[in-house]
């Protein structure tokens, strides 16, 4: 299974480093993945950048993307890497415990997540 993360998501819809990578994500056997909260920020950036969430959302839809729910482990597991990683942001923890509880491997944009040892990590760019 692979987590993609919110940044992830982004720099394959718009095109940016790492994205084909992203495809290659989407090309193999192993299901993909976003967490319900990096959901909402990829929906965010969408509206803020005055996408059309519509064509977003069906494109990556079209990829066979499953929306995965947060736990309250999640949120927990979460809380416990910021006391070791204050500089990521609370959708960056979300990200990393639900991979960490699933077993997967996640893919991210964001360059701040190499310093996190105990996760399965793919930084795109």
């Amino acid at each position: 299974m692979i987590v993609l993360d919110a940044s992830a998501l982004l720099a394959f819809l718009w095109g940016e480093a790492g994205a084909s990578k992203v495809q290659a994500a989407f090309d193999a056997p192993e299901q993909t993945v976003c967490t319900v909260a990096n959901w909402a920020e990829v929906a965010t950036k969408v509206f803020a950048k005055a996408g059309d969430w519509t064509a977003a959302e069906m494109a990556l839809a079209g990829f066979g993307l499953e929306i995965v729910p947060i736990t309250a482990d999640d949120a927990v597991a979460a809380a416990r890497l910021w006391l070791k990683h204050r500089n990521l942001s609370l959708g960056d923890r979300i990200c990393i415990a639900a991979a960490q509880r699933l077993g997967a491997l996640v893919y991210t944009a964001d360059r701040a997540w190499a310093d996190v040892p105990d996760a399965q990590i793919n930084v795109l760019r």
